[in-house]
Parts: structure tokens; sequence; C-alpha cells
């Protein structure tokens, strides 16, 4: 789930025009700050280019210190040593938290543990090969080396997926009628995906919050137009990040009062069955920018829009494979074109649709060994370039958030049906015709 600037393609002369405007846009539009973020003052870029800053006025990056405690001769300075900049990472997504509702943190047992996203012990075990599934694990050290395009690698299954999200007690319990039983599509249990897939989310933006001044530090020791680059970049990054943080905690609110009132019959999804486990599994949100037909839902560039969220998890329960996308009400607007979009799509054409919107959005997402391997170089370098699509957007001008038709001919999943869940009526052109509907 993304929020980022344009598609530039030259990043300095871009960087510099994609900052003003969404400074601007930031600065008139963004009122509900999401809690624990700190907008840096305006760049001062005329000043800047003029070289009229003093030493004792406000520094040109928006830091709040003085010119002459920051950037100053910034070009002279060390350059930050990768190993502490790793270190820091691992801390950002090491904290131990319990994604509870505020109020039954009383209630919690023991610390955080790693808590699997992807539902069920079978799932991943499912498709790995000696233990062992392919994912994308990104590092500072692999960003640098790959240039923010991260190859999949080989990752046990007792690390895949996992978070320190939740306390044993509430991963055990919260998450029982998914766990331990059959799943059925009830609405509870899709609560229950999508629930622990915005968990995640809300983790992983708050631990990228918590490396904003990594990300800034970073232009230690580099010529003055990069020192720019990086700072303009970096800024629009922490204005995307928190628009999302701001979108994830309505979307937790509204499932916070779901939950607290114990009825889940406003829980929307869309369920594809499948006859064995999927190959790529899955568990993230989503803010989907295109239907399947190319239709525009949002405009992610803007950080005054609020943001409608998708949930996605693909996963196994020991006997059939499903791929769930859920939302709540308060996401209709988008998310319903949206599933009607891909509910528009042909039976055999439905994997290569539900593979393209994995790859393009989820860097959440694990691969069957034994798939991936039969896939053709061009078929896994197509797949790759959804999952970097976020680094070429700054690299190429490439947008993000395509996932119309390209080409690409994949290997059929077996679906076995396609059910809609929690809306009637009114919304009944979301169900193919001869399919399954419940709810």
């Amino acid at each position: 789930m993304t929020r980022g600037p344009p598609h530039p393609g030259d990043v300095i002369q871009h960087a510099y025009l994609w900052w003003h405007e969404a400074r601007r846009r930031q600065y008139e539009s963004l009122q509900d700050r999401p809690c624990g973020v700190v907008y840096a003052a305006s760049f001062n870029a005329d000043s800047l280019m003029a070289k009229k800053l003093g030493r004792n006025d406000p520094c040109w990056c928006g830091s709040g210190k003085k010119y002459k405690r920051c950037h100053l001769e910034r070009e002279y300075q060390e350059r930050e040593n990768p190993w502490e900049a790793e270190q820091e990472l691992h801390k950002a997504y090491s904290k131990r938290t319990c994604s509870v509702p505020p109020d039954w943190k009383s209630e919690c047992r023991g610390p955080a543990i790693r808590a699997h996203t992807v539902p069920k012990s079978t799932s991943l075990k499912s498709i790995s090969r000696k233990g062992h599934v392919y994912g994308y694990v990104p590092t500072f050290a692999k960003l640098t080396k790959h240039k923010g395009k991260i190859p999949p690698e080989l990752v046990g299954i007792n690390k895949a997926s996992t978070f320190t999200g939740f306390c044993s007690k509430h991963d055990t319990e919260f998450f029982a009628p998914l766990e331990t039983q059959a799943f059925n599509a009830l609405q509870e249990q899709c609560f229950l995906l999508a629930y622990r897939a915005l968990a995640r989310e809300i983790y992983t933006k708050d631990a990228s919050a918590a490396l904003s001044d990594v990300r800034k530090n970073a232009d230690k020791g580099r010529p003055e137009p990069d020192q720019f680059a990086i700072q303009a970049l970096s800024s629009s990054f922490d204005i995307g990040l928190a628009a999302g943080q701001r979108d994830n905690s309505r979307h937790l609110r509204e499932m916070h009062e779901c939950l607290l009132r114990g009825s889940f019959s406003s829980v929307r999804a869309y369920v594809v069955e499948t006859a064995g486990p999927p190959p790529v599994m899955c568990s993230g949100g989503i803010f989907p920018e295109e239907t399947f037909d190319g239709t525009k839902l949002h405009d992610l560039s803007d950080p005054s829009e609020h943001a409608d969220l998708l949930t996605i998890t693909s996963f196994y329960d020991g006997s059939r494979g499903y791929v769930a996308l859920v939302w709540f009400p308060g996401s209709d607007t988008r998310c319903v074109p949206f599933v009607e979009s891909l509910s528009a799509i042909p039976t055999n054409e439905l994997t290569g649709a539900l593979v393209r919107l994995i790859f393009e959005y989820l860097e959440n997402t694990f691969i069957a060994p034994d798939w991936w391997e039969s896939l053709t170089e061009g078929q896994r370098h197509a797949l790759n370039n959804r999952m970097w699509g976020i680094a070429d957007q700054f690299a190429t001008g490439q947008s993000t958030g395509n996932i119309q038709p390209d080409g690409i001919n994949l290997p059929s999943w077996a679906i076995q049906a396609r059910s809609l869940i929690g809306m009637i009526c009114a919304n009944s052109a979301i169900q193919p015709a001869g399919e399954d509907a419940s709810g």
C-alpha cells in the first residue's frame, strides 16, 4: 500500500517541482494530521538556489534547525555508516506491540510474538520446498546493492509473513474463528483477515516513519544537488506516509467500532476459491489506484485525498485455497467499482489478474518455489518489475497501480468459485453470472 509523489523523469528537477506542490497541498489541505507526525517548515528553495541563507537562518531542508547546525557544509560531513542505518532498520521493524483496541490491552499476556499474517499454519507449508518459500526481504545493504530492486530469495516459513504485532493471547484467541475453524467466508472470518492485514500495514508505516531521520541523513558527505534531491524525495515520501497513516487510522476506527459492537454484518468481501493452495500467498492492504479496466480511482500523489482501503489475503485452509478481498462501508466508493471490474474478468483470465494485483501492490508476498522456478525468465522479470514499481517510479518515470492485462500469460490456478459476501441487490453487478453469491 503506497502513497508517493508523481512520476518524475529527471529526479532532481522533478523533485524540486514536486516538493513545492506537495508542500502547498500539505499546508492548505492536510488538516487532520496523524498522531506523532511532525511536519517540517516549507523548503526555502529560492533562498537556497540563490545561496542567500545566513548561518542563523532556518535550514532550507525544513528540519527546524539553524542552517549552520544542519546543512551548512554538509558535503564535507562524514557519510552515515551503513551498518548503523541497518541497525536502525532492524530496530524499527522489531518493535513489539499488540494491535488490539486500547481497551483490550489490559488483557494482553506476555510480549508480542512473531505473528503470521498469512493465516493457517498449513498455508505457507503447503507451498514450501524444504520449509522455504520465495519472498522479498529488504535491508539497506540489499537496497543499496540492487539499487532498490531486491530479487526474491528463499525464506523459512517460520519467519515468512510474520511481524511482532500481537501478544500470544490475542494472536491465539482473537483469531481463533479464522485459525481453528474451516474457512467458510463468514463475515467474522473475513473481518479477521482484514484486521490482521491492516494491523501489519499500520505497523510497517509506523516503522517507516521512525526511519525518517535515517533517510534524511543519507545526504551527508554528498554534493549540494544530491542533498537537495535526497531531502525533496525523502520529504515527499514522508508526506505520503503521513497521509497513509491518517487514512489507516480512519479505517482502524471503523474496524474497532465493528469489533466492539460484536457485529460483523457490515463487512463486505469478494472471495475467489481455488481447488488447491494458491502458489502466491499474501496479506496486506491497498488503496486501489485504478480498476482492472483502467478507470482512475485514487490520486495518491494528493495527500489531502482520503483513501479507501481494500485488504487482500491469499491462503490455504487445508482443503481449499482462497483469495479474499475485504472492505467496509466507508470504502464503498472506490472498492465497489474495483471489485466490479474484477468480477467482470472471465475465469480463464482471473489468475493473471490476481497475480498482477498482488505483485503490483503487496510486498508481504510469498511464492511457491516450484511455481516461481517454472516461470520463464520473461515472466519472472515482469512480476519483479511490478514488485519493484516504487523504485522504478523515481528512476524511470513509470507509473504504479496499473493492473490492466500486460500480455504475460501465467499458469492458471484451478478456480472453483467466486462469492460476494455482505452485499445484495443494489450491487448485484459485482457477482459474475452463474457463480455463487452469499450474504
